[in-house]
């Protein structure tokens, strides 16, 4: 979680990191919860998001891709 939230780099590329490769991911840390997390921590950054939020935004017509 250390090198998602604080790690070298770009955002992106950590998070894409921590949920595809095998030597740093997390047993069922999946791709909104590894967004809520970063978005609790650093929310000026990347506002929290988690499965509800998305059905909410899809709701309102926006884009929203996800599991």
């Amino acid at each position: 979680m250390t090198y998602l939230l604080h790690g070298p780099g770009d955002f992106i590329q950590r998070f894409h990191d921590v949920l595809h490769d095998r030597s740093i991911k997390l047993t069922r840390f999946a791709y909104f919860c590894a967004l809520e997390l970063h978005g609790t921590v650093k929310p000026d950054e990347y506002p929290p998001m988690n499965g509800r939020m998305a059905k909410a935004l899809r709701f309102l017509d926006f884009d929203v891709k996800g599991e």
